[in-house]
């Protein structure tokens, strides 16, 4: 695996995931803080189909602030993502050097959340 694969197979676990982890558990009631436990008696007075307008939103969120997120160090002229042996070594290579579009890795039948995900894309169910 090469390191841009890399590094999108643990953006996906480690941000993507957990985020949907942590909604899916809130919204069955499995999260016991009393916040989480709101939100689960909130979603339990909606029907199927508002429930459903909720998930739309919540995955939408979720994929707009990864795409916000990579594009952001793509874009910026201060800030990048670099893998720390490279940047240890001086070589500081960017990521975003070796990708067409950090934020067009997230896409696509062969990008990241499609090969890396627990879940389906744009969807808030496992694969």
């Amino acid at each position: 695996m090469d390191e841009l694969d890399e590094f999108g197979k643990e953006y996906i676990h480690q941000v993507r995931d957990r985020v949907i982890t942590k909604y899916l558990m809130t919204k069955s009631g499995k999260m016991k803080s009393p916040e989480a436990q709101l939100l689960h008696k909130q979603i339990l007075k909606l029907n199927p189909d508002q429930v459903k307008v909720v998930d739309q939103i919540v995955s939408d969120i979720i994929e707009t602030q990864l795409h916000h997120c990579l594009f952001m160090f793509e874009a910026s002229a201060k800030w990048a993502i670099v893998e720390k042996d490279s940047a240890e070594n001086e070589g500081l290579d960017h990521l975003a050097d070796v990708s067409d579009g950090l934020a067009g890795e997230l896409y696509s039948d062969e990008g990241w959340i499609a090969k890396f995900s627990k879940y389906k894309p744009d969807a808030l169910e496992e694969k």
